[in-house]
């Protein structure tokens, strides 16, 4: 029986690289329909996505993502017409279970994209919802261009950096100025605008209420999108502190995609930040299911089982993890917490410092984990250079209040602390999100002034 399925990237065989984008994006919308499928397990874009033009045999794939079923093929596109050849492989005996191939012009590809859906679930044997069927629906006809500005987008926002996620934006905007109904784009336009406004040590407030009002048009629109529900709870969390709502559309999102992976890691923060540990785990296994071979997603794992007290399994996940990449910064960063844990404090300044090395950069976010690890094994000299190295860059606006609390509270001077602890307050600093879970605040929890702070942000006991 089939149960889990992997969409490899569809071949581009237009003989133009320049269309790459479109087969990338036509791969990520068919895993987005499988994965709005009540009990079949659909491995998400990043895991699939580093199999694009491989050579391994289906079953070592099938091996390696865990699943029953391979989804492959291919795309050509000429002028206004497109093909679409698709085929559904079993796992274990590499057998070729069904194949199609559709031609349609290119106005027509949403609904080639529904009876691909339909065609695998009737393969596997999935009983569609009367739910199921609404969701996998094209809603209503699109602009054939701003389909394809929303494809740019989605192609960009994928690549994470700040140019790339400016050109996501400008895309996302051309398909809805093409489109004014199109959903999917403000959708799209959501997420850019939440990502750009979190980075950096500052959240950007005009980016992220651009990203809420993008995600409110995009419900108004179309009640059934998940994605904007799962934008505006991650918002609603770490912006607004409002945690009700962040639970309420959390639900909602995964309702109505039970296999987003990204949506169940930012729910499994969340109910790790208000306190419900094991919950968070299960949330934060099941994203690791749908998403195996994505690093943030394992190491973000590792950071559950730390913050539930799982110790011994969360030493074993992050090692997990650095086979995946031994160079992976953020892993050695949480190797450097599981340590600090474990009193081994050396262990756990050489990771940090690993971390630091491996980013390439001068993170700030390691240089505040390295100050505090010198300042909690006694080296307070060097935990004092670090401090006053982010007390500067604060002044320049790079490093967000809370760091400065953070530092100076690990260093004992609980007083200095609470002063930036109220102006990371007032700055509504996300890293206050974390007040109530997060180890770095552990040097502060015995003071009074810590439980009147973290009724302040919203959080039960």
């Amino acid at each position: 029986m089939i149960r889990s399925l992997a969409v490899l990237p569809l071949q581009n065989l237009s003989g133009d690289s320049s269309q790459d984008y479109f087969a990338d994006g036509m791969t990520e919308e068919l895993i987005g329909r499988l994965s709005r499928i009540h009990g079949l397990r659909i491995i998400s874009r990043t895991s699939s996505m580093p199999f694009k033009n491989t050579q391994l045999p289906v079953p070592e794939i099938a091996k390696m993502l865990g699943v029953d079923a391979i989804v492959e093929g291919s795309i050509v596109r000429e002028g206004r017409q497109v093909r679409v050849h698709a085929q559904l492989i079993r796992a274990a005996t590499d057998e070729h279970i069904w194949a199609e191939e559709y031609q349609r012009e290119f106005r027509s590809i949403l609904e080639v994209q529904e009876e691909v859906t339909r065609s695998i679930a009737e393969q596997i044997e999935v009983t569609l919802t009367p739910e199921d069927r609404m969701r996998l629906a094209a809603k209503h006809p699109v602009d054939p261009e701003a389909h394809e500005n929303y494809l740019k987008g989605r192609y960009y926002f994928n690549q994470r950096t700040q140019d790339a996620l400016n050109k996501s934006i400008a895309s996302f905007q051309h398909a809805i100025a093409r489109d004014s109904g199109y959903a999917l784009a403000y959708s799209g336009l959501a997420d850019a605008y939440a990502m750009l406004g979190f980075r950096g040590g500052f959240p950007s407030k005009g980016a992220l209420s651009r990203a809420k009002a993008a995600a409110l048009k995009a419900i108004e629109l179309d009640d059934t999108l998940a994605e904007p529900h799962a934008s505006l709870a991650f918002i609603a969390e770490t912006h607004e502190w409002d945690w009700a709502t962040a639970e309420r559309e959390y639900k909602r999102a995964l309702e109505l995609n039970p296999g987003d992976a990204r949506t169940h890691n930012w729910y499994a923060g969340y109910l790790t930040y208000i306190g419900r540990f094991d919950d968070g785990i299960y949330e934060a296994k099941r994203s690791r299911d749908l998403d195996p071979l994505s690093l943030p997603i394992n190491n973000a794992l590792a950071g559950r089982l730390l913050a539930g007290a799982h110790y011994d399994e969360a030493l074993q996940q992050v090692q997990q993890t650095l086979e995946l990449d031994a160079h992976f910064a953020p892993a050695h960063q949480t190797l450097g917490w599981v340590y600090l844990h474990g009193g081994k404090q050396d262990e756990a300044i050489r990771e940090f410092q690993n971390a630091l090395r491996l980013s390439g950069t001068e993170d700030t976010d390691l240089q505040l984990d390295m100050g505090f690890a010198y300042a909690v094994s006694g080296k307070r000299d060097e935990a004092r250079r670090i401090l006053a190295k982010l007390e500067k860059l604060h002044e320049q606006a790079v490093v967000p209040s809370a760091s400065v609390a953070i530092l100076h509270g690990a260093l004992g001077e609980s007083n200095e602390a609470f002063a930036w602890l109220e102006k990371a307050y007032k700055e509504r600093d996300p890293q206050l999100t974390y007040i109530k879970a997060g180890r770095r605040f552990e040097p502060l929890r015995k003071d009074p002034r810590f439980e009147q702070l973290v009724h302040r942000v919203g959080l039960p006991d």
